[in-house]
């Protein structure tokens, strides 16, 4: 009932809405019954040549200013490696295609994906918005158009919620509740990589010391080369491509992770600036 990896027996599988994906490529046997917000959440069969697929993500780095690109492209495949205590942010006004270029990093979790059509809103319930981070486990998953409106009240309220999502997040722990019985039950921190999108920045100093904020100006995003993009993405090649970096990394899962833990502090030193928090150049 979740995404993400799992062992069978003595093989790492990486479970999507249509079964698994292993070194050998579809797993047989595995079925799957994701939360209904899950539901494009379909990976393809492994291509046998993914030269094709893998240029096509790649293309989304000239698709705007690599300050942008290069880190939103990078958390879609970061996302597939596990555990992560950060988010991105991708902030700006209304109409400079933050939504539309957020959802093309999620259809590397799916075709079916777009604009009209991403997993998680603002709008949603906390606890909705919850349980589906904690269901999407090592996936990234986009959070649709947050736009704090009404009373200071209910802006407070929305700046809150985000608080709690998002802070769950940056501090892989969820909040514990009390049963009927008065036992306790542990919380369900999120499992994802969450990539929000929004017109603000959910307030919060210490939170946004857990996010990466990325800023979209009006012509940042390059349209004809968005069109491209969204032709390639309906057409599965993300998706495909995001399938074949998932069975080349199955019997080596476990190498890459330690590989990466052990490369994080050098890098994390190496993009010390001096003036920022120090959570920021761990992201």
């Amino acid at each position: 009932a979740h995404t993400g990896w799992r062992k069978l027996e003595s093989e790492w599988v990486y479970l999507h809405g249509d079964g698994a994906v292993g070194e050998r490529g579809a797993v047989a046997g595995v079925k799957t019954k994701l939360p209904p917000h899950l539901s494009l959440f379909v990976l393809p069969v492994p291509p046998s040549d993914p030269r094709e697929a893998v240029r096509a993500s790649l293309a989304i780095l000239g698709l705007a200013p690599e300050r942008l690109t290069a880190p939103g492209l990078a958390a879609a495949y970061r996302a597939a490696l596990g555990e992560t205590d950060f988010s991105l942010h991708i902030a700006g006004a209304s109409g400079v295609f933050k939504s539309e270029f957020a959802a093309l990093l999620q259809r590397h979790y799916g075709r079916g994906f777009d604009r009209e059509h991403l997993p998680m809103s603002w709008g949603s319930t906390a606890n909705a918005n919850e349980g589906v981070g904690f269901a999407a486990k090592d996936a990234l998953m986009v959070i649709d158009d947050f736009v704090p409106l009404g009373s200071a009240a209910d802006r407070q309220r929305q700046n809150r919620e985000a608080d709690r999502l998002l802070r769950a997040q940056g501090n892989r722990q969820g909040r514990n509740r009390m049963n009927a019985d008065l036992s306790l039950r542990e919380g369900r921190a999120p499992r994802c990589l969450f990539v929000s999108t929004g017109e603000e920045i959910p307030s919060g100093l210490s939170l946004a010391a857990r996010l990466l904020i990325l800023d979209v100006a009006k012509s940042d995003i390059d349209k004809v080369k968005l069109t491209a993009c969204q032709h390639e993405g309906a057409a599965g090649l993300y998706s495909e491509a995001m399938s074949a970096y998932l069975k080349w990394l199955a019997p080596r899962l476990e190498r890459v992770r330690a590989l990466a833990a052990e490369r994080k502090s050098d890098l994390r030193e190496a993009e010390r600036q001096g003036g920022e928090h120090p959570r920021t150049p761990g992201i």
